[in-house]
């Protein structure tokens, strides 16, 4: 308080000081000013809360959640308060607590239409802050099309998936069988989940977060509150060289490669999991913006221990590791806007065509990437429908 005298302000002028550096983007000096008023006034429910916002507005959700939950043990009936609170546990994974804590407030002030569509909303789909290949969406609708290839089979589809992140893909996987198929399945997803490999990545940092706090395996089990029921999920949390090798003696339908992007890392995964795709069995995987024919061999090498880099002529990227292993490992193979696809044959592998297969748009998605999918999806005009 003295301090506040000293330089001739309230700490309502302060407040209101640190609130206008906040609406103008202004996050460091209003961090500063809300740091000021809790030296003074711990408990202030306002500064916390807004202190709370700053720390989630600089990507900070960890630092976030003790203003908040201070906010909200302050005002308990404020719905803002309330709000910020669960955006910010969803953000982090924690979805039973937001619901927890939006269902408590609910019945505590009677109703509110925001706490409820909250609810509603994720209570009936999985939510993900992070999508991996928001880029070429239409992706999905070719994966589920392999998918609605296998609906003639007896017995369970066998799906193994490498690199699962929060699960985004494995919802592309079990809806498909769901919504195109009359058969059972059973999914495979290897993952890590602890960012304990990021140090290879160049950008690391636009995903470690989610990995070194827990976020993207907590999004992960998440997701399977929401897999169909004729689909069995096994979780084999550890690194593909070390999880794949377990995997000896069974057979898998269709294996989807998303782990690790790099050289010969790659390769390795391709050459494990040959050995245990069945015959006629599909192996596929994402990333493949350009093959090794298509590409000067020498520049992908060198950047074979980065993710991604500059397509030659500057337009758009392609990812070294992917383009060095896939073609090494087959040579040239069906791509479908950089999703591709083998099939294991007797003699060795054969390209796939999608020609009669029928495709899903992965309305687990944001809404707005659904019209780029049909749009996409029929400007290629590979598949024979889109559900």
């Amino acid at each position: 308080m003295n301090r506040m005298t000293e330089v001739g302000l309230t700490p309502h002028q302060v407040f209101q000081q640190a609130l206008a550096h906040q609406n103008a983007g202004e996050l460091d000096r209003a961090e500063h000013l809300y740091g000021f008023l809790l030296e003074c006034f711990p408990d202030n429910p306002d500064v916390n809360h807004n202190m709370g916002m700053i720390q989630a507005l600089k990507g900070r959700p960890a630092r976030a959640l003790p203003y908040l939950k201070l906010a909200v043990a302050a005002g308990p009936d404020n719905v803002e308060y309330g709000l910020s609170l669960a955006g910010v546990l969803i953000q982090m994974g924690y979805m039973d607590d937001a619901l927890e804590m939006a269902r408590g407030m609910q019945a505590a002030i009677g109703g509110d239409s925001r706490l409820l569509d909250l609810i509603r909303r994720n209570e009936s789909r999985p939510w993900f802050p992070v999508l991996q290949g928001v880029h070429a969406p239409e992706r999905q609708a070719y994966m589920s099309a392999l998918v609605h290839m296998q609906r003639r089979g007896q017995g369970p589809i066998r799906i193994l998936e490498v690199g699962s992140f929060m699960g985004a893909s494995l919802m592309t996987w079990a809806t498909a069988v769901e919504r195109l198929t009359d058969r059972p399945a059973e999914i495979c997803c290897i993952d890590p989940w602890d960012g304990g490999d990021l140090g290879q990545y160049d950008y690391g940092g636009s995903i470690g977060q989610y990995l070194e706090d827990g976020t993207a395996h907590r999004v992960f089990r998440n997701t399977l509150k929401f897999i169909p029921d004729r689909v069995v999920v096994t979780e084999m949390r550890g690194q593909s060289q070390e999880m794949l090798p377990t995997l000896a003696g069974r057979r898998f339908d269709l294996i989807y490669l998303d782990g690790c992007h790099l050289h010969p890392e790659v390769l390795c995964d391709l050459q494990a999991c040959d050995g245990v795709l069945a015959e006629g069995g599909v192996i596929c995987g994402d990333d493949l913006e350009l093959q090794l024919h298509q590409v000067d061999g020498a520049l992908a090498l060198a950047n074979a221990r980065k993710d991604s880099v500059g397509c030659p002529g500057g337009d758009g990227i392609f990812h070294p590791g992917v383009t060095l292993g896939v073609g090494r490992f087959f040579g040239p193979v069906s791509v479908y806007r950089g999703f591709w696809a083998m099939r294991k044959a007797a003699g060795g592998y054969e390209q796939v065509s999608m020609a009669g297969a029928v495709g899903m748009i992965p309305y687990h998605w944001p809404e707005e990437f659904h019209d780029m999918v049909r749009r996409n999806i029929g400007a290629d005009g590979l598949l024979a429908g889109l559900l």
